[in-house]
């Protein structure tokens, strides 16, 4: 006879999987600046730990008793927003992971990274979005 109990996984394989990306994007980086200190200057101290606070924020919004509790709790639900959509990303972005890479990168392929950074969609995108902004359509204004 089959049983009509059901197995719920709490998800712990899919948690363990995410820390280890989430601890290999720390040590990623921590390399670039490594590598980055060798072939030019030291990379400054504070963006190294802005990446790994940041990571930690965004990391402990998807995993961990923030993540657990807030599909209970409105409160945590809340807390995980902030952390991953709004204190992370500012976080990131003091680190300059780009600058980061370019510096790592040789002349070669930091000038061919530029090149696709600055192609549709990725700068083409915030061009166009600056330009609809400066001037907008007369459409959209009565």
């Amino acid at each position: 006879m089959h049983s009509n109990d059901h197995i719920h996984d709490n998800g712990a394989g899919f948690e363990t999987i995410l820390l280890i990306l989430f601890v290999l994007i720390i040590v990623i980086y921590i390399a670039a600046a490594v590598i980055s200190r060798r072939r030019y200057r030291k990379w400054p101290l504070s963006r190294t730990f802005f990446w790994i606070l940041g990571i930690i924020c965004a990391a402990s919004a998807i995993i961990g008793p923030i993540a657990n509790r807030a599909h209970l709790d409105f409160t945590a639900h809340m807390v995980g927003h902030l952390l991953l959509g709004m204190i992370a990303p500012i976080l990131l972005m003091f680190a300059a992971p780009l600058t980061l890479l370019l510096r790592t990168l040789d002349v070669q392929s930091a000038r061919r990274l530029s090149g696709v950074l600055r192609s549709w969609p990725f700068g083409g995108a915030e061009k166009l979005a600056i330009r609809n902004f400066k001037q907008p359509h007369h459409s959209l204004h009565p």
